[in-house]
């Protein structure tokens, strides 16, 4: 039987704050987060063994979900896990894969008119090398494609039923039944299979754009949920540094928080305690292909550690380095910080990937016994006491 730490204890340990995805898979929480990080770092100290626990009479800040507690074999404290509930700002999700989809059809249709015509004029730029603007390009035609095929068999569905339409000639009038039949069979299969996929990625889209230009205030009034919540974490004693640890969408979250742009006026103060910047399947490239002034205009709100995990057959991630999107090491410069991207496994772009980069892009972790990126960052949890 183990005993729970005390909460005058618990709160001088380092803090993790975990901002998830877009998704609500059960791998993408702060429990499997912490789970995961107590079994690498198990098996990165020899001699050492630690496991989680729940807490117990610990308070979480509004805006913060208290999760597990990493401990050592003597029951001690060594990290406290919690999870940024930024996501209440945006629609909620639907699904294990993305946000829900409510502008339907015409608002998918109209993302990927405008990605085609964006991307067409960014092809000079080195925020993400050709064969990645390529598999892009390639995701965009196709869900063009299934757009063009829905709207020929609604064509054919109004020839068939004798409506007077431009280009109907007699020949296509005389097949349109089996026109429309084969066009409608085609794509109701067609749509019911892809259906979900290419709407949710539209949500997605919808909600990063939103972020990126601030619509609303969004990025913005997230980052004041997350200064609240670190205000509050050293009002309620907590003395430990602070961890940010952002995948995916959450990433790009973190980011907006340690680099929020001048024009926000925020004060340094909430991010005192923030030691390290950890980003993974981090967006933020991608934004750049769209919006090539994303980081220009940015001032820090704290000298941090910065540690990026990408996987470079994962569109959606970036290495923060221009040029190649298979490279490691520092990146570009972020108001004078200038990160270390650390790549994840040895698999690259592959003819198209982009149909199976939700895949990829998930795979950076799974349950606690699969293999993980985790153990890149795990090292930065390990207390100075314990050999490594």
């Amino acid at each position: 039987m183990t005993s729970e730490p005390a909460a005058s204890q618990t709160t001088a340990v380092p803090v993790v704050i975990y901002a998830p995805g877009l998704g609500r898979s059960p791998t993408n929480t702060a429990d499997n987060i912490a789970e995961i990080l107590a079994r690498s770092m198990d098996l990165q100290v020899g001699g050492q063994t630690y496991g989680t626990q729940t807490p117990q009479g610990v308070a979480a800040p509004h805006g913060l979900t208290l999760s597990k507690t990493v401990v050592d074999q003597a029951q001690n404290p060594v990290l406290q896990v919690f999870e940024f509930d930024y996501r209440t700002e945006l629609n909620p999700s639907a699904s294990q894969a993305a946000p829900s989809v409510t502008a339907g059809a015409v608002r998918s249709a109209a993302l990927a008119i405008w990605g085609t015509v964006t991307l067409l004029r960014t092809f000079r730029t080195d925020a993400k090398d050709r064969r990645t603007r390529a598999q892009l390009a390639l995701g965009l035609a196709a869900a063009g494609a299934l757009i063009l095929a829905a709207l020929v068999s609604l064509y054919c569905l109004l020839v068939a039923v004798g409506v007077d339409v431009p280009w109907a000639g007699s020949a296509l009038d005389l097949q349109a039944n089996w026109t429309f039949g084969v066009t409608a069979l085609g794509t109701t299969f067609t749509w019911t299979m892809l259906r979900r996929r290419i709407l949710a990625l539209a949500a997605s889209t919808d909600r990063m754009i939103s972020f990126v230009r601030d619509e609303n205030r969004m990025a913005s009034d997230i980052t004041r949920k997350l200064d609240y919540a670190l205000a509050q974490l050293t009002d309620n004693g907590w003395t430990g540094p602070v961890h940010l640890f952002g995948y995916s969408f959450g990433s790009l979250v973190f980011f907006e928080a340690v680099f929020p742009r001048r024009s926000a006026h925020v004060p340094p103060q909430p991010m005192d305690r923030v030691a390290t910047l950890i980003t993974v399947g981090c967006p933020v490239d991608l934004v750049r292909l769209y919006s090539p002034g994303f980081l220009t205009d940015r001032a820090k709100r704290r000298e941090v550690v910065w540690k990026n995990v990408f996987n470079a057959a994962d569109i959606f991630s970036s290495n923060l380095i221009n040029g190649k999107d298979d490279q490691s090491g520092v990146g570009f410069d972020v108001d004078g910080v200038r990160p270390e991207s650390l790549r994840y496994t040895d698999e690259s772009i592959k003819p198209y990937q982009i149909f199976v980069t939700g895949r990829t892009h998930s795979g950076y972790w799974s349950d606690v016994n699969g293999s993980s990126c985790l153990d890149l960052v795990a090292p930065l949890f390990i207390p100075r006491t314990s050999p490594i």
